[in-house]
Order: structure tokens, then sequence, then C-alpha cells
């Protein structure tokens, strides 16, 4: 059973929709039995890098809709570098810039409270997914476009990746980690094809690419798998990769070994 509702915001423009989700379990689906989450995109024809430039980009579609939706996930923590929060910032403005609505897990802390802010001050739309241990002032971000509220971690992330057209990873911790290889492994064994990035600030990523990198030299990873995301130090140029994004030929191969199928 679902709620909703539209309130104002005290300390911004946007009016603040807030959804109650109460989970049933007549009918738990997996990602594999809920086509809502296998969504497709087009690539836009121009991505705004900032706001008096843009850069061409192809108009050949890539998928079957257009990438209107970007999820975010990142880290909640305070006790992180300033660079960290600015790269956060300056990532939702950009998401913002080019008319694309961040959907995240609706944290007020660290580079989650930083990726909103970023975005709501230049004018765009964030759409906040949290679960109600999580609904609490000193942790939930009030003042977004929309807010749901679930009653568990997996609804939460379920509905994140529904809602989503295109994943970026940002620097995090352990949540951030599992939200990210999930994500990543779905687009592995086809249960999406849509475009995922990871915002290398600082290098942060650089020993997870290159453990990736070693799980394909040991044969744990086949080589295309490598291909599923993009990864850049600079927002925008993350961004623009996304837009391009194709999926890899021969993902079919993991699941199908030599035509059987597994």
């Amino acid at each position: 059973m679902v709620w909703g509702g539209v309130c104002g915001a005290m300390h911004h423009k946007h009016p603040i929709f807030i959804l109650l989700v109460e989970e049933t379990h007549e009918h738990a689906t997996t990602p594999w039995e809920d086509d809502r989450i296998f969504g497709k995109s087009v690539v836009c024809s121009k991505i705004l890098l900032s706001s008096n430039k843009a850069i061409e980009t192809t108009n050949e579609p890539l998928h079957e809709t257009i990438m209107k939706q970007i999820c975010i996930y990142c880290g909640s923590s305070d006790k992180i570098s300033q660079a960290y929060l600015d790269a956060a910032f300056e990532m939702g403005r950009i998401i913002a810039q080019n008319g694309l609505i961040i959907i995240y897990g609706a944290g007020s802390t660290g580079m989650m409270g930083a990726v909103a802010n970023g975005a709501l001050e230049a004018g765009g739309e964030v759409w906040g997914v949290i679960p109600k241990m999580f609904d609490t002032p000193q942790l939930a971000h009030k003042n977004l476009t929309r807010y749901e509220v679930t009653d568990t971690m997996h609804t939460r992330k379920a509905r994140m990746a529904e809602l989503a057209d295109g994943f970026i990873a940002l620097p995090g911790g352990f949540g951030t980690f599992e939200e990210l290889f999930e994500i990543i492994t779905w687009a592995q064994i086809g249960v999406h094809r849509k475009p995922i990035g990871l915002l290398n600030t600082r290098g942060y990523y650089d020993f997870l690419l290159g453990m990736a990198n070693h799980a394909a030299q040991e044969g744990f990873l086949y080589q295309e798998h490598l291909h599923l995301f993009s990864h850049a130090a600079d927002p925008a140029s993350l961004l623009e990769q996304m837009m391009a994004y194709q999926p890899p030929e021969g993902l079919a191969r993991w699941v199908e070994r030599d035509g059987k199928k597994a």
C-alpha cells in the first residue's frame, strides 16, 4: 500500500513529495521478474559541461528510452576531505544542468548531502529514497523534490534501481561498494543494460579498478566485464562517457558457456 502527499520546504523552493511505501509479501519479485528494472536509454544529443559550453554527442539510439534519471551511490561520512565534498557538489550541479534527475538515498550528511545540494542549487530535481530506520532529523535531507520512505534497505535499493536509467558511484564506504558491485553484477548477467560510472576523485577507485583487472587476468571476470562501467576523475567527463555508453559485446557467453545454458 502507498500513501503520498505534498508539503512545502522551509528552506528550498522545490516542493517535497513524501511517499510512504508499505511492503507486501503477496508476490515477492526478484529483479529478474520485475520488468520495470530492465530500463534502457538513448544518448542525449548534447552534454552541458558548464553554463555556456556543450559537447556534441551521437544521436544514434543505444537503448529504447532516454536516460533521464541517474542513481547516485556515495558516502555519508562527515570525516572526509573537502575535496570529496566539492566533487560531489559539482557532480550534482553537472547532472542538474543537463536536465537529469538525481535518485539517491535521501541523506543530508557527507557526500550524500553535497551531491543533493549541488543539484538543488542548480535548479535540478532530487528524489530521495530512504529506509524508515534512517528517516531521522540527523540523517535525512528533507528539502528534496521528492521523498520516499521504505520499510527496509532491500526495498530501498530495489526502488532506486527501478527509478534510475543510469548509476554513478562516488567515493564511499562499505554501503557504496555493496551497491556498486550489485548493480555491476546485474549488468554482467543481463538484468539491465544501463550506464554505470565511477567518479574517481583523488584516485579513490584506483585500487578497485586494479582489483577488477587482476580478477580478469586470473579468469574470474571476462574482458568484456571491464567495459560495463566508465570511470573518470572529472564529473563532466564521466557524464560524457555515460551518455556515449554502449553495452559491450559478448556478455551472453557468461551464462551460455560454449553455447550451452549455464
